[in-house]
């Protein structure tokens, strides 16, 4: 039994050898597109450790991260993949800058129409 603690503990304080906190969020780009000479980015946010969400981040310059996977770089527009009871796949991703909801995503539960891996997600053109 106190191996098994002292076995937990060295495995705990060897994954937080950084000052930011554990866990770190793991950021991906997933897309950009030019809407009226403006760019705007799309990236991808899986926070958590054992349960994981998956939020997608909208931004209209590019954005840099630190090494704690933070930007000062506002987020203009942020929602998480619906996590469904039955598996559902994004088919399209439209972006709408003048609307309050900035991006539209549709779900579809046909695996043929839409995309199977969260981080392969791109803009619909």
């Amino acid at each position: 039994m106190y191996r098994f603690l002292l076995l937990a503990i060295i495995l705990l304080a060897g994954c937080h050898s950084n000052d930011c906190g554990f866990p770190l969020d793991q950021i991906r780009y997933a897309d950009k597109v030019q809407h009226h000479k403006k760019t705007f980015y799309l990236y991808t946010r899986t926070t958590g450790w054992h349960n994981k969400v998956v939020f997608f981040e909208l931004y209209d310059s590019e954005p840099t991260f630190d090494n704690c996977r933070q930007t000062t770089t506002n987020v203009i527009y942020t929602t998480d993949y619906d996590d469904y009871p039955e598996q559902k796949y994004v088919k399209e991703v439209i972006l709408q800058p003048e609307n309050s909801e900035k991006l539209k995503i549709t779900y579809t539960t046909n695996k043929e129409e839409g995309v199977t891996n969260v981080y392969d997600v791109r803009f619909t053109r």
